[in-house]
């Protein structure tokens, strides 16, 4: 060992300092500076440190080898120059196959999240290189060549630079993260199911928190209510409630807040985004407990068309009602207009079998005679139509029929009648009569005509009556209208659709009643739709 203060050849002194591991410096002596430093290592130091660090390499490898995360170490050219052998088992390849490859392997596939190939220079270790910057949790696949399998890792990467800022290697990490890959495409799937099922089911799904708006609607409900779940959700619910469902339906809704229990049913109309309203079923239930809903969990399933069953069904039953207490009526009032003609006819052929009647009481109890068999027999000929019609026993005869004749007939027999009644009675036809030929049945024709007319004449007291037809068009097709016009008694609007109905004369409680059965314009009206037309009123009271 040297002595601590020593003089050398050169004059330069020699200061000796044990420190641990390193010893002395030189001083100039001349010039006072410090020349450098000389380092002395005791041998038995020196031997601690070599072991130390020979243990603290083992560890590094055994840490290194046993770690989750694959390692690889590239030199600058990308050649592997260290793999633990986890990084082996995530490539695919054995530690022979993977030392001094450049670019990892040739047959390598990375893949980015959506599947698609990722080009070289979109590797990790490329990429480094190329951005000489740290690369941090980035997703790929690689497809192990051997196993033919992909495999999902998360990497880290970070690049070493020597003391001149030289890139020396680049250190890449892999983590495998397959099985949280597939649980998440695995959730995916189900989400997708479960979007798939809640779209195409009848009912539409709903969630609506305690103070009553929307917080989800499944996206079905635009195929019933024409809305977007977008456009409703934040929107408070009882907004699109019709104003006479909403307090029903705002009690149901408290009473499933009071009871985390509860569930409940209940049935209201909600508003089309078309402006109408829809019929809906609606079950809800608590789940307020649930941190994942927080709401009341609802379905509305449409019962429009159950809702119109059921209105049609009603009203069919007040018609049938309406029907029956009519056809009692009629069969009442058919006693009555059987029985007057019936007596006429048989109390004035009593009357000519006295003697000594003189000529002119012969002809006027004859007359009486003769009226009281036609009424007769209009009131059997009428219930005999009926009964056919009802019994769908008609059949039409079709042919070609000159309408100019026929009006001009029907004007010819009623013309006396009007006149005895003091009532002007006129024919209006828009066709010449050698170009008023059309194909229809010429007695329902004629048995509908009839009818109006009569029916003209006997609510008619003073005035005018005019029928006959007129031509007009309708999308271009060509089409006759016939009418008949009065300045009777008219008809309220209340009554305007009635009187198409059968056996409605003989509605005894009608304060529109006159003598008759009541058939004749349910007969026509019959007789128009077979005929393939339509046939309505326009009239006020009063007025004809």
């Amino acid at each position: 060992m040297m002595n601590p203060n020593t003089t050398n050849a050169n004059g330069m002194v020699s200061v000796v300092s044990r420190t641990k591991g390193w010893v002395g410096c030189l001083i100039d002596q001349a010039q006072n500076k410090l020349a450098g430093i000389l380092a002395f290592l005791d041998v038995s130091d020196r031997a601690a440190v070599e072991q130390q660090l020979r243990e603290e390499k083992m560890r590094f490898k055994h840490l290194l080898e046993h770690l989750e995360a694959g390692i690889v170490v590239h030199a600058p050219d990308t050649s592997v120059i260290y793999n633990n052998p986890r990084a082996c088992e995530l490539l695919g390849v054995c530690n022979d196959q993977i030392k001094g490859i450049t670019s990892l392997h040739p047959d390598w596939k990375f893949v980015d999240e959506t599947g698609a190939a990722l080009p070289p220079d979109k590797y990790p270790v490329n990429q480094i290189i190329a951005t000489q910057q740290a690369l941090k949790n980035i997703v790929v696949g690689i497809w192990q060549p051997d196993n033919n399998a992909l495999v999902w890792v998360r990497v880290n990467g970070f690049p070493t630079f020597d003391q001149n800022g030289q890139l020396t290697e680049i250190t890449i990490s892999f983590f495998d993260i397959t099985q949280r890959k597939k649980a998440e495409q695995a959730l995916r799937q189900s989400e997708a199911i479960k979007n798939k099922l809640v779209s195409n089911i009848g009912d539409v799904i709903v969630i609506i928190d305690k103070q009553g708006i929307n917080r989800y609607k499944s996206p079905n409900i635009t195929k019933l209510f024409g809305w977007k779940p977008e456009e409703l959700v934040g929107q408070n619910t009882w907004e699109l409630v019709h104003p006479d469902d909403q307090q029903r339906g705002k009690q149901l809704f408290d009473t499933i807040l009071a009871d985390p229990n509860a569930t409940a049913t209940s049935e209201f109309r909600y508003k089309h985004k078309d402006g109408r309203y829809v019929w809906i079923e609606i079950k809800l239930v608590n789940l307020l407990h649930d941190k994942d809903i927080e709401g009341l969990l609802g379905n509305y399933y449409d019962i429009t068309a159950r809702k119109q069953n059921e209105l049609e069904l009603i009203l069919a039953k007040e018609k049938a009602e309406e029907s029956d207490r009519l056809k009692s009526a009629f069969l009442a009032n058919m006693s009555h207009e059987i029985r007057t003609p019936m007596n006429g006819i048989l109390g004035f052929a009593d009357l000519l079998r006295q003697p000594n009647l003189t000529g002119a009481k012969q002809q006027a109890y004859i007359e009486i005679i003769l009226k009281s068999g036609d009424r007769m027999l209009n009131i059997i000929n009428d219930i005999i139509d009926i009964s056919k019609i009802e019994a769908g026993l008609t059949k039409l005869d079709i042919q070609e029929t000159n309408i100019a004749e026929q009006v001009d007939y029907i004007y010819t027999f009623f013309k006396p009648e009007a006149e005895a009644k003091g009532l002007k009675l006129s024919v209006n036809c828009a066709l010449p009569a050698d170009q008023a030929a059309i194909l229809t049945d010429r007695e329902k024709l004629y048995a509908i005509l009839t009818n109006l007319v009569k029916n003209a004449l006997k609510h008619t007291t003073e005035g005018s009556i005019e029928f006959g037809y007129d031509s007009k068009s309708t999308n271009g097709t060509p089409e006759l209208v016939f009418f008949v016009k009065d300045t009777g008694i008219g008809i309220p609007a209340s009554r305007q659709e009635a009187i198409f109905e059968r056996f409605i004369q003989a509605d005894i409680a009608n304060p529109m009643a006159y003598q008759g059965a009541g058939l004749g314009l349910s007969i026509s009206k019959a007789y128009v739709e077979m005929l393939g037309g339509t046939i309505g009123v326009h009239s006020e009271e009063d007025t004809g």
